[in-house]
């Protein structure tokens, strides 16, 4: 049995391998078009032509491996066409050789074997019809209804840049196709059409779709310097075709391969396009490295596992797109050749999107560049990590989202430039609303490295982030990173880094050496900002602009947000709310921020010289102009150069409804008008009654000055403050100044630089001109030297309807007339009378004329337990020990004053030894002795405690958190019987260089006074009775100082353990 067996297998084998024989050879050959003569030789076939087209119809057209069929053409744009008749599929297994174009078409089917060889100058195998009339006509339309399939397995060569397409439902490549400088077409569908120069196809189209059409690439394609393409094509969803290439697709870019001779660059092209269907990669796509171009598109996109795409360009376009990992994996790889563009088309309203669920990185100088349909989800993190180029770029017809998830991170300036792109519309409905909804940038942002943004002022033409009315409202990080050599120079409004910010939180960014000039609302960071946080970013920049100008940010406004942590540097000039690091405030806070930033106004040529200096607008150290916005923990160092200037402040120019706290000044002010070490201007709305004024219940909001102080040197014309140049309805509490006032020289001329010296005007210590307002708490150590000016007080140059208390001043008034140890002028139009109570100056006054200890000119106001040790140096004739009443009632009817009841005096007096022919001396003089001694000021009612020193002293004010208590310093007694104060309180401080300041500031919960232990041993009362504790211990070994239960105690000199000869110091302080 098993030998009939092995008999039936020989000739089943002989069968095949003589059939095979049999079937080969082209057979029944007749020409229909064009000259051409077949003739048959041994395995041989051999046609010439002689015509540039002929047609020839075969009854079968078949090879063995053995056999070979060559057609002899007059050139390259010779065309043969072979049309099969037969109803057997055509099985080229041989060589098949031509010195033009051969088309084989077969309904039936065309197979490539395993061992073909094809070698043309273009090939055409398609299973479609084309009538002879057509092919003369070169009207190259195929058409037909066959089901069958074109498939290669061997190796098709095309010379001379020719082309090889191969055309049917159902089209697969195992084979080689080798087509160098020319195109290889893989297409399946139902009807074709293509169009020829000379052997080269000018296109070739899918023109109609069928029914699971199907092109595979199961092993390789090379076209080096040509193109590639793999199409098939669907009218709807139901016939919907597949493209899949899982083998290698070569097309690369000659200039990439360094091909001698070459004439022209030839960049490689690869598409592969499921039109209406689906598109599956799992193979290699090779164009080269930054050159050429591959397109993979399809309704349905699935990239596997094994994919590889290097090229210049690859382009995917389908209807939705979700990078996963294996995506993730194959985007990274192609990124670090070329860029890549993610284009999705839909027709419904869930189609069209692009999902990134997987991280992106790479280092590459190339883009991504996601094109939506719809909208575009990003979930994960996408970072480029080139310092040069490259990022993603976005464009969506519907929104950008990023989840908590998701975020770019940047490392170069034009990734930067590119967030730009991640636009968002507000309160979506249907697509058709999106042309009036508001627009916004959005997403997450941090930067990855420091930015050379040197481009800006070159090539790149930097656009702020949320250019043409579109506002940035998303997050940026910037890591403690800088962004360096930025530059912007525009004629347009809106400037910075960002255009505007919306409802966005910008932190741990850092700026150095920009440059930023525009028009209105100009900022390094952002020409402006509402609803936005700002932190930690740092600027050190040139700002130039017209209004809204700031170091940071041109204008910051709504919602109470906050600048915290954040400072700018360089320089900043405008001419309309200009400030070192915002230029108008507006509901929103700055915090423990600062700027020392010179503020000037005179880079940029005026426009209109008319409107500078205008009331609303101000120029300050940190804020321009302030409204209902808080300034805390905060200080400017800033020097502000502007003589022509109004509203001129060291850390806001003019300011309504807001507080300034915890903050100081430091530096040089020059101004012209509402001049202020703190504030040119604070006060309330314009529609100012007296329940919102300083004076009103606490409940109330009040526009105020606390815990803050100012330093340095001011200039200016009228109302001069060294905290606020004017107030209205503003109270200031534990605070000081120490500005020297100095007088302005004023330039009149641009051209000649001529100077002159004008009249200063009500000018204060820490208020020039007062409204509605109150100090208490606080004092002013300042040196005046304004020999031409008038109105001056150590405190408020001129006051209206405010109040004094719990304050002093100590320094030198040089003036000319109107001066006051504390106020120039002080009046009362409303009543009851204004007061000025529990407050002191001493002080050295040089006037002409009219000047006082305490006020200039008093009207209809009330000084209780007050006291003025000012000494006087003046010519003229009207000086008051404390004050003086108006000295011309046709000025104040001038001014509109009412007659009002005169001034109350209650238990204040003046030193008329410094002062020793002054108005007033029985009601109120006192000999400096007398002013010295404690039963004075008992005697008058005053709540006053001694303290005990090396000498007798004026009483002064010890500043405890929000209160004051007067303490007066009383000799100690030669017979050992000393007293020591009622005490609350022992501080016991290990700061040395405190005692070179001791009382020189009211700095809260601070020793103020001196006492050595051998004193306290010693311990008494005021009356001088002997403390009961120690009486009942006659050896007294112990210190015992009386203190209640929140007494606190610290160690100075390190506390316990002291070298012999060396005795503990204590610091003492009262709290009530």
């Amino acid at each position: 049995m098993k030998f009939y067996q092995k008999i039936l297998v020989f000739l089943l084998l002989l069968i095949l391998v003589f059939g095979s024989t049999a079937a080969a050879a082209p057979t029944g050959a007749k020409v229909t078009t064009g000259q051409a003569e077949i003739s048959y030789g041994d395995q041989l076939t051999e046609i010439n032509q002689s015509s540039t087209k002929a047609t020839i119809n075969w009854q079968s057209f078949n090879l063995n491996q053995s056999e070979t069929v060559n057609f002899n053409q007059p050139g390259l744009n010779s065309i043969t066409l072979n049309r099969i008749l037969g109803n057997e599929k055509s099985v080229i297994d041989g060589a098949l050789n031509a010195n033009g174009q051969v088309w084989i078409l077969n309904s039936s089917g065309v197979l490539f074997g395993a061992n073909a060889r094809v070698n043309t100058a273009g090939l055409l195998a398609t299973t479609k019809e084309l009538s002879d009339q057509d092919f003369r006509d070169a009207n190259y339309s195929f058409a037909g209804n066959a089901q069958t399939s074109v498939i290669n397995k061997g190796q098709i060569n095309i010379s001379d840049a020719g082309y090889s397409a191969l055309l049917a439902k159902k089209v697969v490549n195992k084979g080689l196709i080798t087509a160098n400088l020319g195109e290889v077409h893989l297409s399946g569908g139902q009807e074709f059409s293509l169009n020829l120069n000379a052997n080269s196809l000018v296109n070739l189209r899918v023109t109609k779709g069928e029914l699971d059409s199907l092109v595979e690439n199961k092993r390789a394609i090379k076209a080096d310097g040509g193109k590639v393409y793999l199409t098939v094509n669907a009218v709807d969803d139901l016939l919907a075709g597949v493209v899949n290439t899982e083998g290698i697709i070569e097309a690369r870019t000659i200039a990439d391969l360094k091909a001698e001779n070459s004439a022209e660059t030839k960049t490689g092209y690869i598409e592969i396009f499921a039109h209406g269907g689906e598109t599956k990669i799992d193979g290699k796509l090779i164009t080269g490295k930054k050159e050429g171009f591959v397109e993979t598109s399809g309704r349905v996109f699935n990239l596997g596992e094994n994919a590889e795409i290097r090229s210049g360009h690859w382009l995917i376009d389908p209807t939705n797109i979700n990078i996963d990992a294996d995506f993730a994996n194959t985007l990274n790889s192609s990124l670090n050749s070329g860029n890549v563009t993610i284009n999705t088309e839909g027709s419904n309203a869930d189609e069209g999107n692009i999902d990134i669920n997987s991280d992106l990185s790479w280092s590459a100088a190339t883009k991504l560049e996601l094109e939506a349909d719809n909208d575009i989800n990003v979930n994960a993190v996408v970072e480029n990590k080139n310092n040069n180029d490259g990022g993603i770029y976005f464009k969506a017809n519907g929104d950008v989202y990023f989840a908590d998830t998701g975020k770019v991170i940047i490392n170069n300036i034009k990734q930067l430039q590119w967030i730009d792109t991640a636009r968002q519309r507000e309160n979506l409905t249907p697509k058709t609303s999106r042309l009036v909804s508001p627009e916004y940038v959005v997403g997450n942002y941090e930067l990855g490295s420091d930015l050379d943004a040197s481009l800006t002022n070159g090539s790149l033409d930097w656009q702020p982030i949320g250019n043409n009315s579109v506002g940035f409202k998303g997050n940026l990080d910037g890591k403690n990173y800088s962004i360096n050599n930025f530059k912007l120079d525009s004629i347009n409004s809106d400037l910075g880094l960002f255009s505007s910010l919306y409802n966005s939180d910008i932190r741990n960014l850092k700026f150095k050496n920009a440059e930023i000039t525009g028009e209105n609302r100009v900022g390094t960071l952002a020409g402006s900002a509402s609803n936005t946080h700002i932190e930690n970013v740092h600027t050190d920049s040139i700002v130039k602009g017209w209004s809204d100008v700031g170091g940071l940010v041109g204008s910051l406004g709504t919602a109470f947000r906050t600048i915290k942590n954040s400072s700018s540097s360089g320089s900043v000039d405008g001419y309309a709310n200009v400030g070192g690091l915002v230029g108008s405030l507006n509901y929103s806070k700055i915090e423990n921020s600062y700027s020392d930033a010179d503020i000037g106004s005179d880079s940029i040529a005026p426009r209109d010289f008319a409107v500078r200096g205008t009331y609303n607008t101000g120029f300050g150290g940190l804020a321009g102009s302030s409204y209902n916005s808080q300034i805390i923990n905060s200080y400017s160092k800033s020097n502000l150069d502007l003589a022509f200037e109004n509203n001129v402040g060291g850390l806001v120019g003019y300011a309504r409804e807001s507080k300034v706290e915890d903050s100081y000044y430091q530096g040089t002010v020059i101004g012209n008008h509402r001049v202020g070490g703190l504030v040119g201007y604070l006060g309330l709305d314009s529609n100012y009654n007296l329940k919102a004024s300083a004076l009103a219940p606490e409940n109330v909001e009040k526009a105020l000055i606390s815990n803050s102080w100012s330093q340095g040197t001011i200039k200016a014309n009228y109302l001069v403050g060294g905290l606020a140049g004017e107030t209205n309805g503003v109270e200031i509490s534990n605070s000081y100044s120490k500005m020297s006032f100095k007088e302005p020289e004023r330039i009149i001329s641009f051209k000649t630089d001529l100077r002159i010296r004008l009249e200063n005007t009500i000018i204060g210590g820490l208020i020039g001109g007062s409204m509605n307002s109150i100090i208490k708490n606080s004092y002013a150590a300042s040196d005046f030297e304004l020999p031409n000016s008038e109105i001056i007080g150590g405190l408020v140059g001129y006051g209206i309807d405010s109040k004094i208390e719990n304050s002093y001043f100590k320094g030198q008034i040089r003036g000319s007339r109107f001066i006051g140890g504390l106020a120039g002028r002080m009046e009362k139009r409303l009543q009851p009378p204004g007061t000025i109570e529990n407050s002191y100056a001493q002080a050295k006054i040089i006037a002409d004329d009219y000047a006082a200890g305490l006020v200039g000119i008093l009207r209809n106001e009330k000084i209780l337990n007050s006291y003025a040790a000012v000494e006087m140096i003046s010519q003229g004739e009207n000086i008051g020990g404390l004050f003086l009443t108006e000295p011309d009632r046709t000025l104040a009817a001038r001014l509109s004053i009412p007659e009002l009841p005169e001034n109350e005096i209650v238990a204040s007096f003046y030193d008329k030894n410094l002062n020793p022919d002054a108005l007033g001396e029985t009601e109120y003089g006192k000999t400096t002795k007398e002013l010295k001694d404690f039963a004075t000021f008992k005697e008058a009612g005053w709540e006053i405690k001694k303290k005990f020193g090396n000498k007798n002293d004026y009483p002064e004010l010890i500043f405890n958190e929000n209160s004051a208590r007067w303490i007066i310093e009383v000799a100690r007694e030669i017979d050992g019987s000393e007293f020591i104060k009622d005490i609350y309180t022992v501080v016991l401080v290990v700061n040395d260089d405190f005692i070179n300041n001791l009382n020189e500031d009211p700095v809260l919960a601070i020793g103020t006074e001196q006492v050595y232990l051998s004193e306290l041993s010693r311990g008494g009362n005021d009356e001088g009775s002997t403390n009961n504790s120690e009486a009942a211990n006659p050896n007294n070994n112990l210190i015992r100082v009386r203190v209640d239960k929140d007494s606190l105690i610290e160690l100075i000199n390190g506390g316990i353990s002291l070298p012999e000869g060396v005795e503990q110091v204590f610091y003492l302080a009262e709290e009530d």
